[in-house]
């Protein structure tokens, strides 16, 4: 007779765990992959602890904060996205509805005009929502500079620049890429050489539009 051992099984854990334990087996701080993935460190702090509302934007980009996180440390994402669609419930299609067929037949019994006018008021309102995506996409990321002002004089030998933008927004500081925090907000202290000084901020959005604001500090160091 052939001996059935009994097997236990072990329940998977949730996904912000899993990728926890992935980043920290991979040899990564919190610091190193915020730098690594462009991803501000509040939203990977949230993804860890499967704080999804803490995310901006929603399933989609939720979905690619995950890839992102994973292909930075070096593992493959289709796993722990199927888990994130199934432990938040996501339906990747549409459910049916009972009365769908008694709403389509109420629709058509409506007079001509008013149906005409329901259509065009749908495509206005796509046409509307989709236009304001574009826009988003295509226009230059805000940026503005709390200090210095454009000419300040100073005796020091360093100035602190501090600035406001939005989050996912990436800065820099005459070439070199700074962090900001999760309102957007900004500062860096720098060195001033003797004279006049040009600094030049950045702020690049994910889609390549940048806009960049100089400031020219005057340095008189004794």
């Amino acid at each position: 007779m052939v001996a059935f051992q009994k097997k236990t099984l072990t329940p998977t854990k949730r996904i912000c765990l899993r990728l926890k334990e992935a980043r920290e087996q991979a040899g990564f701080s919190l610091d190193e992959l915020s730098h690594k993935t462009k991803i501000d460190k509040v939203y990977i702090e949230a993804l860890e602890q499967c704080n999804f509302d803490k995310l901006p934007d929603g399933p989609v980009y939720h979905k690619h904060f995950i890839k992102t996180y994973l292909k930075a440390i070096g593992l493959e994402p289709q796993s722990y996205i199927r888990q994130y669609l199934i432990e938040e419930d996501i339906r990747t299609t549409p459910a049916s509805h009972p009365h769908k067929n008694i709403q389509r037949r109420a629709f058509h019994n409506l007079p001509s005009l008013w149906r005409w006018i329901i259509a065009t008021s749908m495509v206005l309102l796509l046409a509307s929502y989709f236009g304001n995506q574009v826009y988003r996409i295509l226009e230059p990321p805000p940026l503005t500079i709390l200090s210095p002002a454009d000419g300040f004089i100073t005796e020091q030998t360093t100035i602190t620049v501090q600035g406001q933008s939005m989050p996912e927004i990436q800065i820099s500081i005459n070439g070199t890429d700074i962090a900001s925090n999760a309102e957007g907000q900004f500062e860096q202290i720098l060195d001033l050489a003797p004279g006049v000084n040009n600094i030049a901020v950045r702020a690049t959005k994910r889609h390549g539009k940048i806009t960049e604001i100089n400031r020219h500090v005057i340095s008189k160091q004794p």
